[in-house]
């Protein structure tokens, strides 16, 4: 059983009722509490299979599993195409086995222990991993410590926990192993409460949720043996006592411990389980007596549940979420800083693009990172970055022929921080793919950096910037277009009033309004209060009431037609975690309402926004200028409140302009099933009121790091 957050799959396993085991396989939607009948398992050797579902692909894998009645274990891929509701088979595994541990992170699935006949003996600890994308099995990934079958196991932040299980002496463990993924190495973790055999598992909230389960094997001499008449179904039902119990052992990685959770309502071992958003679902299992069709689901606080849609839909809206106001969210992968934060909203996750990890050479990240704000989760992504120069992009979400991408302009590296890129490059967060967009960012060159960003009208938009190299580092007053389709740039005939770099930027109704920004003087960067609206239809452009502090180094977000400017800055005492909300209809600010500030001061960190209940922020250089992996999300609770109305009318104020060249150019941890599946054009825009055009004065300017 699996899941892709919206809906889960299950089917197959071994029904007391029937005799056997079973092939109905069917589809289960939480929210409408419903079953849908789908084409069954094509073979009934599926009694403890694993189910896997691929967000890379959109397809579900099933990996070997057992006839229980013949106790015939086989090592058979099946894979269901979720678009087409047909099986097809894949690549053979390595070898037989069914009670496995696994699980999908960074486009690849995991297949953890197990046994290979109808018997504990022989148990395994060997790690095969899938590639769904070329369908092959590496087996050189680092073996477990111990041999064993039928854990509980989740995959969170790229480590893999396996959780109990029963070894070859027949005994329930209630061992934890952590496989580092990305390091290919196992740490022993803290013992489970009490051991378990067989038990559901979900990953809810970044912990691991290890449900029912039990000790149905009393000793060696009830041990089940391949040919035994009637195989491990008989050796079941008459020796299956009912030592299966309804606990909830919750481990909680941050702090290396379990704690215990609610009871299931009903005692089952061999339930199918999984995650499905914020929720918990126990499917079927053995309740000591029989086999169940039962189904059981905990919908847990401390998310936003709103169902992320498969990759043929579209989101229609965002639901309340809880619990009101900041709270922290799952850490980055990584300590990560100059990322770019995007929502997307096809899918409901938030994306950290490019970026790195630390100010040293060769620390610029290769792959973008998704955070899962259903299940607070963050996962590397498989797509990789086709160079090194992804620090400081700008980047926004634009459609082309219907389909939405994260696309990304410009950047620069590290080791040599005056070389930079007018790259542009376009992220497809459904199928994880990166693919080059031939129309560079002309104002680049090979010297500068994007200055401020933001989308209007499926456009995106840069404001000025910083020259690397001129003057010994200067801000820019450009302002560029781009347009996707066909891919070009053009060069506004307005230009900011003053030049500026990492200028907060967002886009309220039909109109670009900044808070701030980094004055940049041979080389020194300075925190500032200019606070400029742009009307890109009118190409007018004039001054706001300056935001109420000094700042640079962060994003301005849209948040119910408010503009949130989130903390940054340098200049003591910089760097901040206030949130100055300005009002375009009232020409005013306001501090810390209606959104307060965050936990964590902090600069050059990702975040965004779903634009009326959620906002989540990651990484960033900390307040003593260390970069950080604490990431934090802000619920707007109650629901979506009603966005504040924008300004209407015609702008008047301009700057000076000079006309210019245009350039053209988706793991949820699965446990085997037992039960049976049952069945448009801008309006005209207004500067506010106070428009004036004198910038803030500048504060003593203190050294900048590399950027």
């Amino acid at each position: 059983m699996d899941s892709n957050g919206t809906v889960a799959w299950e089917g197959g396993g071994y029904s007391f009722s029937a005799s056997g085991n079973i092939n109905q396989f069917g589809r289960f939607d939480p929210v409408a509490n419903t079953w849908t009948p789908l084409a069954p398992v094509p073979d009934l050797n599926n009694g403890e299979a694993s189910g896997v579902y691929a967000p890379n692909v959109n397809k579900l894998f099933v990996f070997g599993g057992e006839n229980v009645a013949t106790a015939t274990v086989v090592n058979t891929t099946r894979i269901y195409d979720i678009a087409t509701n047909t099986w097809s088979t894949g690549a053979a595994m390595p070898d037989v086995r069914a009670f496995m541990g696994s699980g999908y992170f960074n486009g690849k699935i995991y297949l953890v222990a197990g046994y290979s006949t109808g018997s504990v003996d022989p148990s395994f600890g060997q790690v095969w991993e899938y590639d769904p994308v070329l369908n092959t099995f590496n087996t050189s990934r680092a073996s477990m410590p111990v041999t064993l079958g039928g854990p509980g196991f989740g995959i969170i932040n790229g480590h893999m926990y396996i959780a109990g299980g029963r070894n070859l002496a027949n005994t329930n463990l209630n061992t934890l192993y952590d496989y580092d993924i990305v390091a290919n190495t196992w740490t022993t973790r803290a013992n489970m409460p009490s051991g378990v055999n067989v038990p559901g598992s979900a990953v809810i909230g970044g912990k691991l949720w290890v449900f029912g389960g039990g000790n149905p094997f009393s000793g060696p001499e009830t041990m089940p043996r391949a040919g035994n008449k009637g195989g491990v179904g008989a050796w079941l039902k008459r020796l299956f006592s009912p030592d299966t119990t309804n606990t909830l052992q919750i481990f909680d990685p941050a702090t290396n411990s379990w704690t215990s959770g609610p009871t299931l309502l009903q005692q089952r071992s061999f339930p199918a389980g999984t995650d499905i958003s914020n929720r918990a679902v126990a499917v079927g299992g053995y309740t000591g007596t029989n086999t169940t069709t039962s189904v059981e689901v905990n919908v847990t606080g401390g998310g936003c549940p709103s169902p992320t849609p498969t990759p043929t839909a579209t989101a229609t809206g965002t639901p309340a979420c809880s619990p009101a106001g900041w709270s922290a969210a799952a850490n980055l992968p990584s300590p990560g800083v100059r990322m770019v934060g995007v929502y997307f909203p096809a899918n409901g996750k938030f994306y950290a693009m490019g970026g790195r990890s630390a100010d040293t050479a060769g620390s610029e990240f290769t792959h973008p990172f998704e955070y899962d704000p259903n299940a607070n989760t963050w996962t590397i992504k498989a797509a990789t970055y086709a160079d090194n120069l992804v620090n400081n992009m700008a980047c926004g979400v634009l459609t082309d022929a219907g389909t939405p991408y994260i696309y990304c302009a410009g950047g620069s590296v590290v080791s040599t921080p005056t070389v930079t890129t007018g790259r542009v490059f376009r992220y497809n967060p459904v199928t994880d793919t990166i693919s080059p967009v031939a129309a560079p960012w002309p104002a680049a060159g090979t010297t500068v950096i994007p200055g401020g960003f933001t989308v209007f009208q499926n456009k995106l938009y840069i404001l000025g910037g910083f020259d690397t190299v001129t003057g010994g580092g200067q801000g820019i007053n450009q302002i560029w277009e781009f347009t996707p389709s066909p891919a070009g740039w053009v060069q506004k005939p307005t230009v900011l009033p003053v030049p500026l770099g990492y200028i907060p930027t967002t886009t309220i109704g039909s109109l670009i309004y900044t808070g701030g920004g980094s004055d940049i003087t041979a080389g020194l960067l300075t925190d500032t209060t200019n606070s400029f609206v742009y009307n890109p239809v009118a190409n007018t452009i004039g001054t706001i009431t300056a935001i109420p502090r000094a700042t640079g180094e962060t994003r301005a977000l849209n948040f119910n037609g408010k503009m949130l400017v989130m903390g940054g800055g340098r200049t003591a005492p910089n760097p901040s975690n206030e949130v100055d909300a300005y009002d375009p209809v009232a020409n005013s600010w306001a501090v810390n309402s209606p959104v307060p500030a965050f936990a964590n001061a902090r600069r050059n960190f990702p975040t965004d926004t779903d634009g009326t209940t959620r906002i989540w922020l990651a990484g960033g250089y900390d307040a003593t200028g260390i970069p950080t992996d604490l990431a934090e999300r802000f619920c707007q609770g109650g629901g979506t409140p009603t966005p504040t109305p924008t300004a209407t009318a015609t702008a008047t104020a301009t700057a000076t302009a000079t006309a210019t060249a245009t350039a053209t150019g988706t793991a949820s941890p699965t446990a085997t099933a037992t039960g049976t599946a049952t069945a448009t054009a801008s309006p005209t825009a207004t500067l506010p009121p106070g428009v004036r055009v004198t910038p803030t004065p500048r504060a003593r300017p203190t050294p900048a790091p590399r950027p």
